[in-house]
């Protein structure tokens, strides 16, 4: 059986997203990532790059994210707010997070 692009994705996010808090009763599953670099074993956050999330377009759509929006990030209780949306084109979604 052939599965759709959208359904590995939602796979991918099952097995390697964590979950957020948007408000409504369902998390929103989400790959988090703060851009880093590493020096000689140290983790440095890049200059002027934002935390962001990785989720399906669909699930933004479901959660109603809109920019202002609050996410809450459930590993460390840690609070965003939605600054920016770049969907990609395979049904993936970049939401740059700020404070």
């Amino acid at each position: 059986m052939i599965e759709s692009a959208v359904d590995r994705l939602a796979m991918i996010l099952a097995v390697d997203g964590e979950p957020f808090d948007t408000g409504h009763a369902v998390p929103l599953m989400a790959i988090f990532d703060r851009p880093s670099i590493d020096s000689l074993g140290q983790l440095i956050p890049v200059k002027n790059r934002k935390p962001e999330i990785h989720c399906l377009e669909s699930d933004a759509e479901l959660h109603e994210l809109v920019k202002q929006s609050v996410v809450t990030r459930r590993a460390d209780g840690a609070t965003y707010v939605v600054r920016d949306f770049d969907p990609d084109g395979t049904g993936m979604t970049v939401i740059t997070l700020g404070a």
